[in-house]
């Protein structure tokens, strides 16, 4: 938490780690400012991925609306998400923030028991927002899915192998450490969650209830963050992520060819 060369409070549970722990103004200053450059610096550097990407296709001939450009699109674009945040971690020489490691038994309990919670708050969200006359946007992926049902089935590598990887690195990861450093661990999660719901925003393309959906991916986000909290393990956020992901696009795949 804080450092040496300045003071700080926190408040405690008994025997556990501090749930609020202010740091320095250092630490308070680089929390904010990093996390925020940070974010908005890594989907600029997934959009020029995107670009880059895009322009291969041109030049193979490839036309935009193919399924081929969309599946290079989503990739690039994660693949563009991860560059930054691993930047980062090299520049301030700080591999250490992020906490990485094979599951043991904690770790694949925790997965288990987050990922049925995960899917029952996204499931529940969605029907009660609904009740309430507030349908959830879409995004574009769904969007371009619907269009190209195949697609569903492209987008679930991406998401073991970039998606939820680049996500959770990036907004877990290097995001809610630096908060949870400077402003202790609730303020970590919450400030991290907050910034994962707001950024989606962007993503979203059809009709609906936008403010739905951002409040359902912060929701998904708090989920996220107390399981890294508590596992102390990139590995199981990821895991979780990645879980309803493949879930929404499987359901969506066989809404959309009929299958189901």
């Amino acid at each position: 938490m804080a450092d040496d060369s300045g003071s700080h409070s926190s408040i405690r549970l008994p025997g556990g780690q501090p749930l609020f722990e202010f740091g320095n103004a250092e630490q308070r200053r680089v929390g904010l400012i990093h996390s925020v450059l940070l974010v908005l610096g890594s989907f600029v550097c997934g959009g020029l991925f995107v670009s880059v990407g895009g322009g291969a296709l041109d030049v193979a001939g490839v036309g935009p609306d193919t399924p081929t450009a969309r599946v290079v699109e989503t990739a690039t674009n994660f693949l563009g998400l991860a560059i930054l945040p691993l930047a980062y971690l090299a520049w301030r020489e700080e591999w250490s923030l992020v906490g990485f490691s094979g599951p043991n038994r904690r770790d694949i309990g925790a997965m288990l028991v987050g990922a049925v919670a995960l899917i029952a708050f996204m499931l529940a969200g969605q029907r009660l927002v609904t009740a309430l006359g507030y349908n959830p946007a879409a995004n574009a992926a769904v969007e371009t899915g619907r269009e190209n049902p195949e697609l569903f089935l492209y987008y679930i590598p991406i998401v073991l192998l970039l998606n939820s990887p680049a996500e959770e690195l990036l907004f877990r990861g290097v995001v809610q450490n630096l908060l949870r450093r400077a402003y202790g661990v609730i303020p970590g999660i919450l400030g991290a969650s907050a910034i994962f719901g707001l950024v989606h925003y962007s993503a979203l393309v059809a009709a609906g209830s936008a403010g739905a959906y951002v409040v359902l991916a912060i929701g998904s986000g708090i989920i996220l963050g107390v399981l890294y909290e508590y596992t102390e393990n990139l590995l199981v956020p990821i895991t979780v992520h990645a879980a309803w992901n493949c879930l929404v696009y499987l359901s969506l795949y066989a809404e959309t060819t009929g299958v189901a």
